[in-house]
């Protein structure tokens, strides 16, 4: 971790950070862009966002935008991008910024997929956002009290009329939440059922997380708030999605067959992307890196040509092995094949069978996934694996030193 006082040089470009870069060509397939700008800031939610959407600053922000950018098109390839992905914070409420900082992008590259975060509202228009390929509204539920728990200045009505407004025009993505206090499993189907009566081709479905540092958080540590003990239910209703034909691609993805979301798969398959912006990460190689969380200090470097990093990591073998598993666990369609992890495959699976874990997995073709039935536990069960990794890894050195390749 590089504190915030910490910057790297553009000018002269000597740091090793910017040398890696530079020396190994990266091709990033995709760019995400976040925009931390709200009308107001939601109890549950942990991302820089909540920022009060001043016109100067707003205006200001989006020309440090693309300047960063242009800092990183002296040396990065995009000819491969083909994906670019707005997130927040709320960047539907600038659908002109946004249309404009496209055009901008596009003389580097073109992108198959365009995908914009939007709150409903009933003021938005089709129109407004052309120039994108995709619309992901944060619904996050249909039912008024829930909506009034979750702090959302949005209603049932603004939901619908979006969805139905805009599904003709765009692949539509609905985020939903679940595990809502008082919530119940049919309710949340009934989320689900509205959404694709409205036309929507993706949905997303995320448990609610009390993170640490949130206004939730707070009231669940101090037992002002009651979170459901068990999910499972909710899982299970989930299911109807696959039986009207949507595809489970991911633990909390569903969507019908062309509409997966490209940007968010170059994630989850470890492709390399670009971030720009306050808060942003990285990932370039074997290099993840990430800017500064503070506004004014991203604006004050950028604007004097400094890259706004502030912290850099290089990802150990062991750690790619990590995010290898957790990652295709998630794919929960293709899961992880295990003949790809360059370790003791044998030991591996005779660990995973003394641990009692293969009753959570199927295995065939090489391949381990997650039991169907068993997604709500999916973070103990790889919790569990990459212990097992562990151990396997402690084996490989074992043997390592009693038989040393230099004898």
């Amino acid at each position: 971790m590089i504190s915030d006082n910490s910057v790297v040089e553009v000018e002269g470009k000597s740091s090793s950070f910017l040398s890696s870069l530079i020396e190994k060509s990266f091709k990033p397939k995709g760019i995400y862009v976040h925009i931390p700008f709200c009308q107001i800031k939601c109890p549950y939610c942990d991302f820089l966002s909540g920022i009060p959407p001043e016109d100067e600053l707003v205006k200001r922000y989006f020309f440090a935008l693309k300047k960063e950018f242009l800092m990183y098109s002296e040396f990065l390839d995009f000819s491969e991008c083909s994906t670019l992905y707005f997130g927040g914070g709320t960047p539907g409420l600038f659908p002109s910024y946004l249309s404009e900082f496209t055009e901008f992008l596009r003389k580097f590259t073109d992108f198959e997929e365009i995908s914009v975060e939007v709150n409903p509202s009933s003021r938005l228009l089709p129109s407004d956002f052309s120039f994108a390929t995709r619309i992901s509204f944060g619904i996050q539920t249909f039912n008024e009290k829930h909506l009034m728990f979750l702090g959302r200045n949005h209603s049932f009505y603004d939901s619908i009329s979006c969805l139905e407004n805009f599904s003709p025009h765009f692949s539509v993505n609905a985020d939903f939440i679940f595990g809502i206090p008082e919530q119940s499993p049919s309710e949340h189907l009934g989320d689900l059922k509205i959404a694709l009566n409205s036309g929507v081709r993706h949905i997303s479905a995320y448990l609610l997380t009390p993170y640490e540092n949130t206004p939730l958080g707070v009231k669940v540590k101090r037992g002002l708030v009651k979170l459901p003990e068990d999910v499972q239910p909710f899982f299970e209703v989930q299911s109807y999605l696959e039986e009207v034909g949507m595809i489970r691609y991911e633990i909390s993805n569903f969507a019908f067959e062309g509409n997966f979301c490209k940007h968010n798969l170059l994630y989850w398959n470890r492709d390399d992307f670009l971030g720009i912006g306050v808060s942003s990460w990285s990932k370039l190689g074997n290099v993840r890196f990430a800017n500064t969380r503070n506004l004014k200090l991203y604006l004050s470097q950028i604007e004097r040509e400094i890259f706004p990093v502030v912290e850099i990591h290089h990802i150990s073998k062991k750690e790619e092995l990590y995010e290898m598993i957790f990652l295709g666990l998630r794919k929960v369609s293709q899961g992880v094949d295990i003949f790809n992890l360059n370790i003791d495959t044998e030991e591996f699976l005779k660990l995973l069978f003394e641990r009692g874990l293969m009753q959570f997995l199927d295995f065939c073709d090489g391949k381990i996934k997650i039991k169907k039935k068993f997604l709500s536990i999916a973070d103990f069960i790889i919790r569990e694996i990459f212990d097992v990794l562990d151990l396997t890894f402690q084996s490989s050195e074992i043997h390592e030193h009693k038989n040393p390749s230099h004898l």
